[in-house]
């Protein structure tokens, strides 16, 4: 019977092992989100660059804006969400390309062709760009229109959308 009584765990010794259990649960429960939360900035992938095809270069003509659409997936978080995006493709001589952020440096309102005045335009504050270089002809935008980066290959033509920092007379990537 003495054997017995050795080995039983007194109420106060249970007590302090739940009480150190629950504090170890609860420390780590709360440590590891904590811990990837804190971590998580300095081992984040870097944004990967994505290519978009745009099309055949023959299907620009030269001298007037073409807008192209396309889909792109952005990761909010675990979220993926489609994005439809659009960008202004210009060109000279057939060869060498211009591609422009569809929007105005100013409030970032969609600009578009204006035929009749071989410009391009905004509706917001009456914004007017150059449709060659993208300069700023008339109206309030800080700064000329923002170029993409592109590339041709195999005939097609390909970029790279970003958007940029409104309002300001640098170009900053968002």
């Amino acid at each position: 019977m003495r054997e017995l009584k050795e080995k039983e765990v007194s109420r106060r010794t249970f007590l302090d092992y739940a009480v150190r259990a629950i504090g170890t649960f609860i420390t780590v429960a709360v440590g590891l989100p904590l811990t990837g939360y804190l971590v998580s900035p300095a081992v984040a992938r870097a944004k990967k660059e994505e290519w978009v095809q745009l099309g055949a270069i023959s299907d620009f003509k030269a001298g007037e804006p073409v807008p192209v659409k396309f889909s792109s997936f952005v990761k909010d978080g675990w979220m993926e969400n489609r994005v439809d995006r659009m960008v202004w493709v210009t060109t000279q001589d057939g060869k060498n390309f211009t591609l422009w952020n569809p929007r105005c440096t100013h409030l970032g309102c969609a600009i578009y062709w204006d035929g009749k005045d071989q410009k391009l335009k905004s509706p917001c504050h009456g914004g007017v760009f150059d449709p060659v270089f993208g300069r700023v002809l008339a109206g309030p935008p800080p700064r000329p229109l923002d170029t993409l980066p592109m590339k041709v290959e195999d005939g097609k033509l390909y970029c790279i959308y970003t958007d940029f920092r409104l309002g300001i007379p640098e170009k900053v990537p968002l």
